[in-house]
């Protein structure tokens, strides 16, 4: 009998045995960070899991064989007796830490836990605050790549008021005032978001303080609106009363720039958009990853014209227009 279903290209053995077994891995890191483990080695140099063990409450003997775990890993190094870090996103000391991104993708764990319920039984679960939450507290991941974004747009920002919609911790915003020093942003948020906000532009962007508003009501209109990371969690019909909403935000001409993973229509290769869809199944009520075709009919059917589709990595960009009546 012919195969109809034969497997082209066979999965390496050690990478599905590493699948199998990387909720291990998930779960000494969730721990470690729980426990502050890589500021501790940060900060000491002798006699380490005798410190851990007296700052942590935990067993010597298992403090030691949770540091050996964490150099296998080779989230530690060691040298003589001596652990140290190897990573500068761990330590909630660097620049670069991703400590609350990460806390924030480990909680989903409950969720995921419930991945038989949700397929056999159809009862999903809403994290999707949880997951915004997790979008907005990704500034260190998000800045450089959002940097890079906007060096393939053919569109000048600079003498335009713009919204950086639902901005997070601000690095649109951020990355739009390093490159156009004249564009006028407002930053739109909720209030929990404006400390972590302020924080960033008093420490990084006080040259642009001037151009910059981190604001929780909409009063204007603008010739451009970003939109990041935000439609797949929310099903078509919220989606499009958002898009609605947004447009009579825009001035004549006005555009809309929205950053998101799409299913790529026709597409027959494997893409994020595939696992991100299943875990918007996991993680919301109603929301789901659109394909380009629906994102662009949902603008039009709210009067905006779309003007270009880029092929960016790892999402495209859809940029839509405002008509002038």
């Amino acid at each position: 009998m012919e195969k109809v279903n034969s497997t082209t290209k066979d999965i390496n053995l050690k990478d599905l045995l590493d699948l199998n077994y990387g909720f291990v891995k998930s779960k000494i890191l969730d721990f470690s960070l729980k426990l502050n483990l890589f500021d501790i080695v940060e900060s000491t140099c002798k006699n380490q899991v005798e410190a851990i063990s007296e700052i942590t409450s935990i067993k010597k003997e298992n403090v030691k064989k949770l540091l050996e775990a964490l150099v296998y890993m080779g989230l530690l190094s060691k040298k003589s007796d001596i652990y140290l870090n190897t990573s500068k996103y761990l330590c909630s000391s660097s620049k670069d830490y991703i400590g609350e991104h990460l806390t924030l993708v480990f909680k989903q764990w409950d969720s995921w836990g419930a991945l038989d319920t949700i397929m056999l039984k159809n009862e999903r679960n809403d994290n999707s605050h949880l997951l915004l939450h997790m979008k907005k507290k990704s500034y260190n991941l998000a800045s450089p790549l959002v940097e890079r974004l906007l060096s393939t747009l053919p569109c000048n920002f600079d003498n335009t008021r713009i919204l950086d919609y639902h901005c997070g911790e601000g690095e649109w915003t951020y990355a739009l005032s390093r490159k156009y020093s004249e564009a006028v942003i407002d930053a739109f948020d909720h209030e929990e978001y404006r400390e972590a906000f302020n924080e960033r532009m008093k420490t990084n962007y006080r040259n642009h303080k001037d151009n910059i508003k981190f604001i929780c009501k909409i009063n204007d209109k603008y010739d451009y609106i970003i939109l990041s990371n935000f439609l797949r969690f929310y099903d078509k019909e919220y989606s499009k009363t958002l898009l609605g909403s947004l447009q009579r935000y825009l001035k004549d001409n006005g555009k809309i720039i929205i950053y998101d993973v799409f299913h790529i229509d026709r597409e027959d290769k494997p893409s994020i958009a595939n696992l991100l869809d299943l875990s918007m199944l996991v993680n919301t009520c109603n929301g789901g990853v659109l394909t380009i075709n629906e994102a662009c009919s949902l603008l039009e059917d709210v009067g905006l014209q779309i003007e270009n589709i880029f092929d960016t990595k790892p999402y495209p960009i859809l940029i839509a227009r405002s008509e002038k009546y």
